[in-house]
């Protein structure tokens, strides 16, 4: 097999710096979006325990009214 010539040589640096390039802004915006889906899941978990908070309470006073004498 021949060697490359200093033009193709060139050539497969620029697309292995590219290559290079587009895999780390590939990990960079994965990383965003797992960022957001992270925090997207915390809101809605706080959310359901608030909720599951004031079921709770609302489960323990109608407990509370019915053992009243």
């Amino acid at each position: 097999m021949a060697a490359a010539s200093p033009d193709e040589e060139g050539l497969l640096a620029a697309v292995d710096a590219e290559r290079e390039r587009l895999l780390l802004q590939a990990e960079r915006d994965a990383e965003g979006v797992r960022a957001g889906a992270d925090e997207y899941a915390r809101q809605v978990l706080e959310e359901l325990q608030e909720r599951l908070q004031k079921i709770q309470t609302s489960v323990q006073n109608g407990i509370s009214e019915l053992k009243r004498p």
